[in-house]
């Protein structure tokens, strides 16, 4: 093709245009403004988007962590509340027991002065005196009342409390035993409680009692009498509330330790679940349990484990007494049948112990050895009993409990048989049965239970109430 002819000036740009100029005309000055080059529309919804989420995420962020600790101190705020309310209630029913041994105690020294009575006559007055043994508090009254005048006498400034004294006499001769009373005390330099002395009466109320000398009665004053009734009611409380602690402790007992982690588990992941989206929890509606369900589906497989932590989401409801949707609804069943139909798995199975696979492991092991040998021993059980680790051995040497793991009383040797006694069994949990299972001796074979049982009681020698598979230590002495 043949060359186009350029046009002059065709190939500048707007920045030469000044260059040109006319003749006979001075040469302009031209100043272009150089605008920066801007992005396009589509980079500028880019970034912004990228701002936008980048905002979003730490916007997110904040919220989550705004949302933990809000629940970590509700949560706290409800435990000092708690903590607040049985510090108030043991202070209340520690007063309540003093106020009642008190009470009592004042009732067991009445009963004890009122053991024997005797009465000695005067010409002019009658008096009355109540004693009892050699030692008793009124004998130690007269003694203190004695040893003060005494110590008076000789000089001493001598301060002592003395028990409350209380008198009888004819009505003639009752006020002038009064006064002379009151002058005895004042020779001797002993200084009277005059707020509770009480001139002579018919009627006078002496440690809590109320004696009426005209009835002939023995009265107790309406105060003591209400408080005793309020402490007697508040026994009443005490005992109640501990019924309701035992209501408490049987309800928790209602599941096992495995169960009670799973439920805490579920609880959990639905909690989550809802504050991270920002939903009720409680009570839940019909549309948060399938959307959960089919957020559930993206860890979990098997529809199986999803009806597990839902069940978990409706056990939680009916501790709070609250209304849980029904599950037999049709768009939760039409839920459950697409889950599953998404979800085609075959379940994952762990190989099998067989007997090859123990003659193999036979080869890492030496049977003279004490630990080998309770390895070997305890790998054999397992396996002819069909047993749970939980049954023959505890996760700790703290967590050990005779009635749930193996022990040596509970293998009884019988010639060529061991029975094996098991209490508690995942499935035999409350006690309703006992579990009686025998394993026979094998002759010439190195797989024999009975035969590795022995060797290992001949080697390691522990008493009965031991459990069944123990390792010594160096300190000779045994490790579950």
């Amino acid at each position: 093709m043949a060359d186009r002819p350029r046009r002059e000036g065709a190939g500048h740009n707007y920045k030469s245009l000044a260059e040109y100029w006319l003749p006979g005309v001075d040469k302009p000055v031209v100043e272009a403004e150089v605008k920066p080059k801007t992005p396009s529309s589509a980079r500028r919804r880019l970034e912004a988007a990228q701002l936008l989420d980048r905002s979003f995420n730490e916007i997110d962020k904040e919220l989550t962590q705004f949302r933990k600790s809000f629940q970590k101190a509700g949560e706290s705020l409800k435990k000092q509340r708690r903590e607040n309310e049985k510090q108030r209630l043991r202070v209340e029913l520690k007063k309540k027991q003093d106020e009642l041994e008190q009470e009592k105690g004042e009732i067991d020294n009445e009963k004890a002065k009122n053991k024997k009575v005797t009465r000695t006559r005067t010409k002019k007055s009658e008096i009355i005196s109540k004693t009892d043994k050699k030692h008793d508090s009124k004998n130690r009254f007269c003694q203190r009342f004695t040893n003060a005048v005494a110590y008076r006498l000789k000089g001493f400034d001598i301060i002592n409390y003395l028990a409350d004294l209380a008198g009888a006499g004819t009505s003639e001769n009752a006020f002038k035993a009064f006064k002379e009373l009151d002058n005895l005390f004042l020779t001797c330099g002993i200084e009277e409680s005059t707020h509770k002395a009480f001139s002579p009466s018919h009627r006078m109320e002496f440690l809590g009692i109320i004696s009426d000398t005209v009835k002939l009665t023995l009265e107790i004053p309406d105060d003591k009498l209400k408080d005793i009734r309020n402490i007697l009611g508040s026994w009443e409380d005490v005992q109640f509330k501990q019924l309701e602690k035992d209501v408490k402790k049987s309800t928790k007992s209602a599941f096992a330790v495995g169960t009670k982690k799973n439920l805490v588990s579920q609880w959990r992941a639905f909690l989550l679940f809802c504050f991270y989206f920002d939903v009720a929890p409680i009570p839940v509606t019909f549309k948060t349990i399938n959307c959960y369900a089919q957020f559930l589906s993206r860890s979990f497989k098997s529809t199986d484990s999803i009806r597990n932590y839902i069940n978990g989401v409706k056990i939680m409801h009916f501790y709070l007494d609250l209304p849980f949707p029904p599950l037999d609804n049709f768009e939760f069943k039409l839920l459950m049948a697409g889950i599953l139909e998404s979800n085609k798995h075959c379940p994952r199975q762990a190989r099998p112990i067989t007997p090859d696979f123990l003659k193999e492991m036979l080869k890492f092991l030496d049977l003279d050895n004490c630990t080998d040998i309770v390895y070997w021993c305890f790998f054999l059980f397992a396996f002819f009993l069909m047993s749970r680790k939980s049954n023959l051995v505890p996760d700790s040497v703290d967590s050990f409990d005779c009635k749930r793991q193996l022990t040596r009383v509970k293998v009884c040797m019988h010639e060529r048989v061991a029975i094996v006694v098991f209490e508690w069994t995942k499935t035999i949990q409350w006690g309703e049965r006992i579990l009686k299972i025998p394993l026979v001796k094998i002759d010439d074979s190195i797989l024999c239970p009975v035969t590795a049982y022995n060797r290992m009681c001949r080697m390691i020698p522990a008493p009965e109430e031991s459990p069944a598979f123990v390792i010594k230590r160096n300190t000779r002495r045994l490790k579950q």
